[in-house]
């Protein structure tokens, strides 16, 4: 056991070069195969009974990538496309679920930073910074999230189908009390409903994609990298949408897929013929349609509307209403001001007005009482600057 062993670390090292691989795992793969079992038991204790009834072995703890190797971390469009990252990522999560986290929103802050840190841990050379680092990091831990919920649970599922015998039967790398959380939230009526609407809804669309969101990513990186310009929506659709034959060649995946491409290649020929300057991501748009929740038709869950159009026209439509209503709302709280002074303004000239009329009452009353010989009391405007005011009244002149 000890030389197999040893002989499989040293196969994983010569694969390291420090070359990106050409390939992926698939998510299910990564799961199924290398997430770690409970890191209480250990692989002598976990036997599980054959068909001829012998017992043998599990196959333990999953070995992931050993510290200090300096694998290079490549990141594209802040997502980690290493396939060896990306499964390292998918051990160090299953190895410390220890809370009823069944989606990413849930799964809290600070486990967030603990996952980073023992990520860190493992020192990968990456040349961004720090701070990109653990951005493409969770970012991919977001995207994975979903899958490793799904398969955590889902051959317990179809296995057990009470909830009674599903608590009963957790995976050995999650807690029992934490698991029994889990699946009281996974049998939740809400939960179920939304789940079958998602099926349905599936099964409706007819043309799944043959690749994740990190293949497509990584496929997108390696064609920059190779020739210096990212391949355009088409090549995408095309290369997500066609499997292996057995004999080597290729096909597509569904017939609604392939019909789709034809239209898209049709427009671009129609396009080209005409002499006109040809613009695959208008062309993709106008057969597609815009991103729906964030969404392109055809790319995936994983890739966004950003991510095939740049700033797509619903966005950056979005934007521009933003803009607007933030502008008219500047404009309002000018208005409302540019009132209030003018209110302002029309209460001081009319004070202006009063003390005018109130100036001239004062004079035409002196001239009436110095004919009477009758003496009026001082106003502020008579008294001298020079003579302090006491509280003695001031008498007038003639």
């Amino acid at each position: 056991m000890a030389r197999r062993g040893k002989g499989k670390v040293q196969e994983e090292g010569s694969s390291r070069t420090g070359q990106v691989p050409q390939t992926l795992v698939p998510p299910q793969q990564l799961i199924d195969e290398d997430l770690p079992l409970n890191p209480n038991l250990d692989s002598e204790s976990l036997e599980n009974e054959g068909s001829s009834g012998e017992k043998k072995k599990g196959r333990g703890k999953a070995k992931g990538v050993p510290n200090n190797h300096n694998l290079e971390v490549h990141i594209y469009q802040g997502r980690i496309v290493t396939p060896e990252v990306v499964r390292e990522i998918s051990i160090l999560f299953s190895q410390n679920i220890i809370g009823p986290w069944i989606r990413y929103t849930e799964y809290p802050e600070d486990e967030r930073e603990t996952l980073f840190a023992r990520f860190k841990e493992i020192k990968f050379a990456y040349t961004c910074t720090e701070e990109e680092f653990k951005a493409a990091m969770l970012k991919t831990c977001s995207i994975l999230f979903k899958d490793w919920m799904f398969l955590l649970r889902k051959k317990i599922f179809k296995k057990y189908l009470t909830k009674e015998a599903r608590k009963t039967h957790p995976p050995n790398n999650v807690p029992v009390k934490v698991w029994e959380k889990m699946v009281d939230k996974w049998m939740d009526e809400d939960w179920q409903e939304k789940s079958q609407r998602n099926k349905s809804n599936r099964d409706y669309l007819k043309m799944h994609h043959t690749a994740g969101s990190i293949p497509i990513a990584k496929y997108k990186y390696e064609q920059v990298k190779t020739t210096g310009v990212e391949p355009s929506p088409i090549e995408c659709f095309k290369m997500l949408h066609m499997s292996k034959t057995k004999d080597g060649g290729k096909e597509w995946a569904s017939e609604k897929a392939e019909a789709l491409h034809a239209t898209l290649e049709a427009k671009k020929a129609s396009a080209q013929d005409q002499g006109l300057e040809t613009d695959e991501l208008d062309i993709y748009r106008e057969v597609v349609g815009e991103g729906s929740h964030g969404r392109v038709l055809g790319m995936g869950s994983g890739i966004k509307a950003k991510d095939v159009y740049g700033c797509c026209e619903r966005s950056c439509k979005r934007a521009r209403v933003d803009k607007t209503e933030e502008l008219e709302l500047k404009i309002k709280n000018m208005e409302e001001e540019l009132q209030q002074y003018k209110a302002m303004k029309d209460e001081l000239e009319q004070l202006k007005a009063t003390q005018e009329e109130v100036k001239q009452m004062r004079e035409l009353m002196k001239v009436m009482m110095s004919q009477s010989n009758i003496q009026l009391p001082p106003t502020t405007a008579d008294v001298s600057p020079n003579c302090p005011d006491n509280g003695v009244e001031h008498t007038m002149h003639d």
